[in-house]
Protein backbone atom coordinates (compact mmCIF):
# COMPACT_ATOMS: atom_id res chain seq x y z
CA UNK A 1 0.00 0.00 0.00
CA UNK A 2 3.05 2.27 -0.08
CA UNK A 3 2.77 3.63 3.48
CA UNK A 4 6.02 1.94 4.55
CA UNK A 5 4.25 -0.04 7.26
CA UNK A 6 4.80 -3.63 6.20
CA UNK A 7 5.30 -4.90 9.75
CA UNK A 8 2.79 -7.67 10.38
CA UNK A 9 3.52 -7.93 14.12
CA UNK A 10 0.88 -6.36 16.29
CA UNK A 11 2.49 -6.02 19.70
CA UNK A 12 -0.59 -6.32 21.84
CA UNK A 13 1.29 -8.55 24.28
CA UNK A 14 -1.29 -11.32 24.54
CA UNK A 15 0.14 -13.76 22.02
CA UNK A 16 3.83 -13.89 22.91
CA UNK A 17 5.75 -15.14 25.92
CA UNK A 18 8.80 -12.93 25.27
CA UNK A 19 8.93 -9.27 24.25
CA UNK A 20 11.95 -6.99 23.83
CA UNK A 21 11.89 -3.54 25.37
CA UNK A 22 13.72 -0.52 23.93
CA UNK A 23 16.99 -1.27 25.79
CA UNK A 24 17.31 -4.83 24.44
CA UNK A 25 16.12 -6.35 27.71
CA UNK A 26 13.62 -9.18 27.58
CA UNK A 27 10.26 -9.27 29.33
CA UNK A 28 9.20 -12.86 29.99
CA UNK A 29 6.10 -14.40 31.45
CA UNK A 30 7.10 -16.39 34.52
CA UNK A 31 4.55 -19.12 35.16
CA UNK A 32 6.89 -21.26 37.30
CA UNK A 33 5.81 -19.57 40.54
CA UNK A 34 3.94 -21.52 43.18
CA UNK A 35 0.84 -19.38 42.77
CA UNK A 36 -1.54 -19.77 39.86
CA UNK A 37 -1.05 -16.29 38.40
CA UNK A 38 1.59 -15.84 35.72
CA UNK A 39 3.78 -12.81 36.36
CA UNK A 40 5.90 -10.77 33.98
CA UNK A 41 9.49 -10.11 34.94
CA UNK A 42 12.26 -8.21 33.24
CA UNK A 43 15.46 -10.01 32.28
CA UNK A 44 18.24 -7.45 32.12
CA UNK A 45 21.43 -8.06 30.16
CA UNK A 46 23.89 -6.77 32.76
CA UNK A 47 26.77 -7.84 30.50
CA UNK A 48 25.86 -5.23 27.90
CA UNK A 49 27.56 -1.95 27.17
CA UNK A 50 24.25 -0.11 27.66
CA UNK A 51 24.09 -1.53 31.21
CA UNK A 52 27.60 -0.24 31.94
CA UNK A 53 29.59 -3.47 31.50
CA UNK A 54 33.26 -3.19 30.57
CA UNK A 55 35.59 -5.64 28.87
CA UNK A 56 38.58 -5.91 31.22
CA UNK A 57 40.60 -8.66 29.59
CA UNK A 58 40.43 -11.19 26.78
CA UNK A 59 42.58 -13.77 25.04
CA UNK A 60 45.52 -12.05 23.39
CA UNK A 61 44.62 -13.31 19.93
CA UNK A 62 40.91 -12.40 20.22
CA UNK A 63 39.81 -9.64 17.85
CA UNK A 64 36.69 -7.57 18.54
CA UNK A 65 36.15 -8.77 22.13
CA UNK A 66 34.26 -5.58 23.06
CA UNK A 67 31.64 -6.56 20.47
CA UNK A 68 30.45 -9.20 22.94
CA UNK A 69 28.91 -6.37 24.96
CA UNK A 70 26.59 -5.15 22.20
CA UNK A 71 23.48 -6.89 20.94
CA UNK A 72 24.18 -6.30 17.25
CA UNK A 73 24.50 -9.66 15.48
CA UNK A 74 26.53 -7.96 12.74
CA UNK A 75 29.32 -7.22 15.24
CA UNK A 76 31.30 -10.16 16.52
CA UNK A 77 34.60 -11.32 17.94
CA UNK A 78 36.91 -13.81 16.34
CA UNK A 79 39.52 -16.03 17.97
CA UNK A 80 41.76 -18.47 16.10
CA UNK A 81 40.93 -22.11 16.85
CA UNK A 82 44.60 -22.71 17.66
CA UNK A 83 44.42 -20.39 20.69
CA UNK A 84 44.99 -22.51 23.80
CA UNK A 85 43.07 -20.38 26.31
CA UNK A 86 39.99 -18.57 25.06
CA UNK A 87 38.56 -16.26 27.73
CA UNK A 88 37.02 -12.89 28.51
CA UNK A 89 36.77 -10.98 31.78
CA UNK A 90 33.79 -8.64 31.98
CA UNK A 91 33.19 -6.08 34.74
CA UNK A 92 29.55 -5.41 35.59
CA UNK A 93 28.33 -2.06 36.88
CA UNK A 94 26.73 -3.61 39.96
CA UNK A 95 26.83 -6.82 41.97
CA UNK A 96 24.18 -9.27 40.82
CA UNK A 97 22.92 -12.76 41.58
CA UNK A 98 23.28 -14.74 38.35
CA UNK A 99 20.26 -16.90 37.60
CA UNK A 100 20.83 -17.49 33.90
CA UNK A 101 23.65 -17.17 31.41
CA UNK A 102 22.72 -16.97 27.77
CA UNK A 103 25.27 -17.39 25.00
CA UNK A 104 24.84 -17.64 21.27
CA UNK A 105 26.89 -18.52 18.25
CA UNK A 106 25.50 -16.63 15.28
CA UNK A 107 27.67 -17.70 12.37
Amino acid sequence: DGDGDDDDDDDDGDDADDDDDDDGNIVVVDDDDDDDAATKRLLVDYASKSAGALMLESSGSMKGASNLLVGDKNKYDITPCSTDKKFVVISLLEDILVKQIKMSNDK
